[in-house]
């Protein structure tokens, strides 16, 4: 009982790899006035260690595949406009920028590598 007990009253931090943490800790930092997060990556456990919501519907990119979805993904970019898009984490599978490269095109297009932290790529969009 006393080893759930720490099991459940433990930090996230706990359960993760040493740096993966430190990078969540700074994105937690980067984010925290952002009310929601739109990330491009496989990793979905984001949103929950960030404690934000998605920007868009499309927050499991498994469910994206055909070109169609990504156009209705782009439609949402181009109309909810989020400032930064968060593409990278740990990446077991085929890269998203090959999986999906109409939503890759439009981000390459509309937003520019702004930071890095960790494993994460942060984009901006243009001329905001």
């Amino acid at each position: 009982p006393k080893k759930l007990k720490n099991y459940i009253i433990s930090d996230n931090s706990f359960y993760m790899d040493k740096s993966y943490a430190n990078s969540i800790n700074d994105l937690k930092i980067y984010f925290k006035k952002s009310e929601c997060v739109q990330a491009f990556s496989y990793d979905l456990a984001i949103f929950y260690l960030l404690n934000k919501k998605s920007c868009s519907k499309f927050f499991n990119v498994w469910v994206i595949g055909s070109k169609k979805n990504q156009e209705i993904y782009i439609n949402e970019l181009k109309l909810n406009r989020p400032k930064y898009i968060l593409k990278g984490g740990v990446t077991y599978f085929q890269p998203l920028e090959e999986r999906y490269p109409y939503i890759n095109n439009f981000i390459q297009k509309e937003y520019f590598l702004y930071d890095k932290i960790g494993l994460w790529n942060i984009f901006k969009i243009n001329n905001l």
